[in-house]
């Protein structure tokens, strides 16, 4: 009776009475046979790419030691192939668990196969990879799978840092834990709902571009900015510097040479850098300057209080500043009937200048100026 062989290993099985005076170079081949299938490591040289229908083949050889039988199976070659290359296991009923590893040049993939070639049923091995595949023997139907591709682990230890203990797919990212990965989507849910927390940051941050990132965009607005410092607009040198910006109120009051009463003042300023920019409103009875001479211009009244002072003031106040030529309103009646007047902005007040004899019972104006600071 001849010998029969296992499926898987192709180990020769001598039957009963057979090989008298030569089962032991047999069972030394099974037992070589053995070894390569649980611990063997081979390097596989494929001379060309071959094709799905014409494919390069990896034999499990009953009764001989072969390529195919080797637990861990490298795939090397002489040059690129110019394409994937396509390998096929045989037989096609051998049952077997195989580390496989492209290192085919070109950045070529390797397409696994072990029965009639068929897309659903290969597995490719990107350039670079490694892999433990599974040959389930099912015939001219039989399937490579890849024997992690529903991996659990408790736990994965990179050659240096953390352990890796879990992947969590959690939007809050509530558990702040040290040893969980996040997943693609709660990454982005977790940026998109919260935004990123700078509280943390040390150091400067710069985009990796000079002139060509934006802040926000139309539809993804910052709310509110707060600086300590200022902000370099339109360049980089001290002349684009804005350092200070304020808007508010003050209070407008008439000084000297006026008769009458306000009943109602308003100021308002607006300060960019080192530009002011301010508006004053009065109202009241019978305000302005009694009669000496007509047609000269005189000096009305003081609007003290003005926010800041201007650049040309001095520290005792008696530094003039020629702002003439500054016009508001001013009405006699009522606020349809409105005469000009001039201001003249002074050292920490500005002077309003009227025709000499003339009163009135409301004054509105604005003036802009170059403060001090």
């Amino acid at each position: 009776m001849p010998s029969t062989y296992t499926t898987n290993l192709g180990i020769e099985k001598i039957a009963t009475g057979e090989q008298s005076g030569v089962w032991g170079a047999t069972t030394n081949t099974n037992l070589d046979i053995l070894d390569q299938a649980v611990n063997g490591i081979v390097s596989v040289t494929l001379a060309s790419a071959g094709t799905s229908g014409s494919p390069n083949t990896l034999p499990v050889t009953s009764g001989a030691l072969s390529d195919g039988r080797n637990k861990f199976i490298e795939f090397v070659d002489g040059g690129d192939l110019g394409a994937t290359a396509y390998v096929q296991l045989t037989p096609n009923d051998a049952e077997k668990v195989v580390f496989m590893r492209n290192s085919l040049s070109g950045s070529r993939s390797v397409i696994v196969f072990q029965g009639t070639y068929n897309a659903s049923n290969d597995f490719e091995i990107p350039a670079g990879k490694d892999v433990v595949l599974k040959f389930d023997g099912a015939g001219a139907s039989a399937t490579v799978t890849n024997v992690f591709n529903s991996l659990r682990a408790e736990g994965v230890s990179l050659a240096s840092g953390t352990t890796v203990t879990a992947i969590l797919d959690e939007d809050d990212m509530s558990s702040d834990s040290a040893t969980a990965l996040a997943t693609q989507q709660s990454i982005k849910a977790y940026v998109d709902n919260f935004g990123v927390d700078l509280e943390a940051v040390t150091t400067d941050i710069k985009p990796n571009t000079d002139n060509a990132n934006d802040l926000g965009s139309s539809t993804k607005r910052w709310k509110d900015l707060y600086l300590s410092g200022g902000l370099y607009i339109g360049g980089t040198t001290s002349a684009n510097f804005l350092d200070d910006y304020e808007e508010g109120t003050w209070t407008p009051t008439l000084g000297f040479e006026v008769d009458g009463t306000v009943t109602s003042r308003h100021g308002y300023y607006r300060k960019a850098g080192t530009f002011v920019h301010i508006f004053m409103y009065l109202a009241g009875g019978s305000l302005g300057v009694s009669a000496t001479t007509g047609g000269a211009l005189v000096q009305a009244g003081v609007y003290s209080g003005i926010p800041f002072l201007h650049i040309r003031s001095g520290p005792t106040g008696t530094d003039y500043v020629n702002a003439q030529g500054v016009y508001g309103n001013r009405y006699v009646d009522g606020p349809s009937q409105y005469k000009p007047y001039s201001f003249v902005l002074e050292s920490s007040f500005v002077a309003l200048y009227t025709s000499n004899g003339q009163t009135f019972n409301g004054i509105t104006g604005s003036v802009s100026y170059i403060s001090q600071t």
